[in-house]
């Protein structure tokens, strides 16, 4: 299976004129990188020929740059001399069109103040807040004594500390005697004091920013008290925002587990209390950004109970079959000796029987015997169900937009079968055909339909159970999965199976071929269990040719279905 060619860069503009700027002064413009593909691109390089011409970039190089994705870059100039400057941009990347480009780069130095970029000089740094507590932003103004010139005026930002981020600079627009930037604040265990520094040309400026220590709010409940004993109860801890990592609670002063913090909350779920009056309190030990912190107490209280015993209804049975451990598989929390009514080994007659199992606890000082009843029933025959795959895979499908493909249960033995249900779960799968629970008598046929309808890109996985009285698998779980893509456009294949052949089929390969040439590529693996595909990675312009071979059980394929041809717009 061949590899996805690399994505497209676009550049703009094409190429930057910085006009006339004063010797000394500094002038920046912004070029945009988009990736205007569905493939990724990384910028592996920037290079600036020739003097007076700087480029930064918002990260390191190579950068990654997903579907749509832009990437900005600061470009400066700062004429020495009084003259015409001439340089170029080179930009370096795996872009399937354009792998190298090339941006012009022009600007005339002028003396000090005979140029458009007249004489200025930073007089100012201020914020909105002198102090804050807890994470935030804080507006913030860069001041100078005259108009920016032409090209702007760049001023160099930075923090003493790294719990306030600054953008690295920030341009004051030709003609303007201001500009503003924001200050980014992460909480702090304790308090600081930050100096943010602006620096253009031989001039400094700076700004105190008090950042108060920030102490988190704890509490922690319950789940229910009185619990039972033997019985699992819930502590939830929840906490104010910003905290992450885990938490531990305690029982007095014992640890009795830790939770990791989900957004403001962890919890914990134990069976682990014996019976009696418990003190449960929650600490979170803090870190750089929070102080630490400990809740007020709960009591929580555990009575004595009668275990519970847990014994699901066993699948039907065909008359013959002698009871064994596949029936008789009751469990419990409690430790003990299980005795059944009628014992393993038995053979029932036909018809619906009533299953009855004692548990005699280990302990018999905290617990009372309990029993359980469960109903059996002994076909004559075999139900069996028959699902025609156990998974479906959807591949790309535009968002907003939806897929279907189908599911055929079958009975497939003796007697009939019960599907009772049909349950779905997964974020943009849908079901819709049959209704349950239904009876299919042998040979019967029933339909269900899947859907998917993604609402936005990316990887989605969802399952569905069939729960029924077959003989084998009686749940049976179809695992279902989909990509959302915002693609443009996609093509859809459908094709009929084939009516006869000696040979069974197990899927299908898609293979294309694009523009005039006959090189047809294979566009799937593992083959198509379904007679249709989606082609979601054509591009506009472009003709594609498609071919299908369907596959046995050794890898064998057939001959070519007649080719289909088709242009995207």
């Amino acid at each position: 299976m061949m590899s996805s060619a690399a994505g497209t860069l676009v550049v703009s503009p094409s190429m930057l004129s910085f006009g006339t700027v004063s010797i000394g002064q500094t002038a920046a413009k912004t070029l945009s990188l988009q990736n205007q593909s569905s493939t990724a691109v990384t910028i592996s390089a920037l290079e600036v020929t020739g003097q007076s011409f700087s480029v930064s970039s918002p990260s390191g190089l190579p950068a990654a740059l997903a579907p749509g994705e832009t990437y900005s870059l600061n470009v400066q100039f700062n004429p020495s001399a009084a003259s015409a400057v001439n340089s170029q941009l080179t930009i370096a990347s795996n872009s399937s069109s354009s792998p190298t480009v090339v941006i012009g780069l022009s600007g005339t130095g002028t003396e000090s103040g005979t140029g458009t970029g007249s004489i200025a000089t930073l007089s100012g740094l201020s914020c909105s807040s002198a102090s804050m507590t807890g994470s935030g932003t804080d507006a913030c103004k860069i001041t100078l004594n005259a108009a920016a010139p032409s090209g702007g005026l760049v001023v160099s930002l930075s923090s003493n500390n790294t719990a306030v981020t600054l953008p690295a600079t920030v341009t004051v627009p030709a003609n303007s005697t201001s500009a503003g930037f924001t200050a980014t604040v992460s909480s702090v265990a304790n308090a600081q004091k930050v100096t943010l520094t602006a620096v253009a040309g031989s001039v400094t400026k700076s700004f105190a920013l008090q950042l108060n220590a920030n102490v988190p709010t704890l509490t922690v409940t319950t789940s229910g008290t009185p619990s039972s004993y033997g019985k699992s109860v819930t502590f939830t801890a929840r906490i104010s925002s910003g905290p992450t990592g885990t938490l531990t609670f305690q029982n007095g002063t014992a640890s009795i587990g830790t939770g990791t913090i989900n957004g403001t909350t962890a919890t914990l779920t134990t069976s682990r209390l014996g019976a009696g009056s418990h003190t449960i309190t929650a600490n979170w030990p803090g870190n750089s950004s929070y102080a630490a912190v400990t809740s007020s107490a709960i009591i929580q209280v555990v009575n004595k109970v009668t275990p519970t015993v847990t014994w699901a209804t066993p699948a039907a049975i065909t008359y013959g079959t002698a009871l064994s451990a596949t029936q008789l598989d009751a469990s419990s929390t409690v430790a003990g000796k299980f005795v059944y009514s009628p014992a393993a080994g038995t053979v029932l007659a036909v018809g619906s029987h009533v299953l009855l199992v004692t548990l005699e606890p280990t302990d018999s000082t905290d617990y009372t015997a309990a029993s359980k009843e469960v109903a059996l029933t002994v076909n004559q025959g075999t139900a069996t169900l028959s699902i025609n795959a156990t998974s479906i895979a959807f591949g790309n499908v535009v968002v907003n937009t939806s897929a279907t493909q189908s599911l055929t249960l079958t009975s497939t033995g003796s007697s009939a079968v019960t599907v009772n249900s049909a349950t779905l779960k997964g974020s943009g799968f849908k079901m819709t055909g049959a209704t349950f629970p239904v009876t299919l008598a042998p040979g019967q046929t029933a339909t269900l339909n899947v859907q998917f309808a993604p609402t936005s890109v990316g990887a989605a996985t969802g399952q569905l159970t069939i729960a029924s009285n077959s003989s084998t698998n009686g749940t049976a779980q179809i695992a279902l999965s989909g990509t959302g893509v915002a693609t443009s456009y996609a093509v859809n294949l459908g094709w009929d199976a084939p009516t006869s052949t000696a040979d069974p089929v197990v899927g299908y390969n898609v293979y294309r071929a694009t523009g005039s040439s006959t090189a047809y590529q294979l566009l799937n693996s593992p083959p198509e269990t379904q007679t249709a595909y989606a082609d979601s990675t054509v591009q506009s312009g472009q003709t594609y040719t498609y071919e299908v071979k369907s596959v046995d059980a050794s890898g064998v394929e057939s001959s070519p279905s007649n080719p289909f041809s088709v242009t995207i717009p």
